[in-house]
């Protein structure tokens, strides 16, 4: 049966109003898509921490500004630890980074904040490296084969646009994958040290989705001065003349 002229005309402004409301829709998802920062090489958590550290509160990741490479001055984008790292011993401890990819490199500000000297010894500095793995596996970037893996995670290389710093020691060497602070002052044991600041990049990989990196963290002591080990050093070889002499006299 034919439906009347009026109702036919109501069912097809509905049907197109219906079409109207989907394409305005896909209209504004597509928008929204467009304009929205990836979602994904960005800091998405800190995976664990392997090492001689106390209790550890962990990293903050904010990401304001992805793909930000060569940002001037400190970036939008911070890594940010969170209360007091207790360091227990001399021996290193690896930070593991999970990162996704965002369709370039993302540039953080790094803030390693308090550390508390809980190693019996007196430190003259710190010292900070990019790579892989942990412990006795950890490879420094520079040291990877061309770098396949993670060309491009450095320590804001080559712009430099920001220094890294501390509040109690110099910055002695600035490299791609390593920054050692050295000298100034020294951190007594029980005492603690703040703001560890510097830039890194993290890039994308190619052909992952994700990733993880390592920052590998250790506390420098002073060596043994060259008088001490003189010292040392003339009483072995007195040892040495006198353990020969009872052989030939024996």
């Amino acid at each position: 049966m034919r439906l009347p002229a009026s109702i036919r005309e109501d069912r097809t402004r509905n049907e197109v109003g219906q079409r109207r409301l989907v394409c305005s829709l896909l209209v504004s998802a597509v928008a929204v898509a467009a304009s929205a920062p990836a979602s994904a090489g960005i800091i998405v958590a800190l995976d664990q921490v392997v090492g001689p550290a106390g209790p550890y509160a962990g990293i903050v990741s904010t990401v304001n500004d992805v793909n930000n490479d060569n940002a001037v001055g400190a970036s939008p984008n911070t890594l940010v630890a969170q209360g007091t790292l207790e360091i227990l011993g001399l021996s290193p401890i690896d930070f593991v980074i999970d990162v996704q990819n965002s369709g370039g490199t993302t540039e953080y500000f790094a803030d390693f904040g308090t550390a508390l000297n809980s190693t019996g010894s007196t430190w003259k500095g710190f010292e900070f490296q990019l790579g892989l793995g942990v412990g006795s596996t950890f490879v420094p970037v520079s040291a990877l084969p061309s770098n396949p893996f993670l060309g491009g995670l450095d320590s804001d290389f080559p712009e430099k646009d920001l220094t890294p710093v501390t509040s109690i020691f110099n910055l002695a060497s600035w490299e791609p994958d390593r920054i050692l602070f050295l000298g100034g002052g020294e951190l007594l044991p029980g005492a603690s040290g703040v703001g560890s600041n510097f830039a890194l990049d993290v890039p994308d990989i190619a052909g992952a989705s994700s990733y993880q990196f390592t920052i590998r963290a250790q506390p420098v002591v002073p060596e043994p001065s060259s008088a001490v080990l003189f010292c040392i050093g003339a009483a072995v070889a007195g040892v040495a003349r006198r353990r020969q002499g009872r052989a030939r006299n024996s």
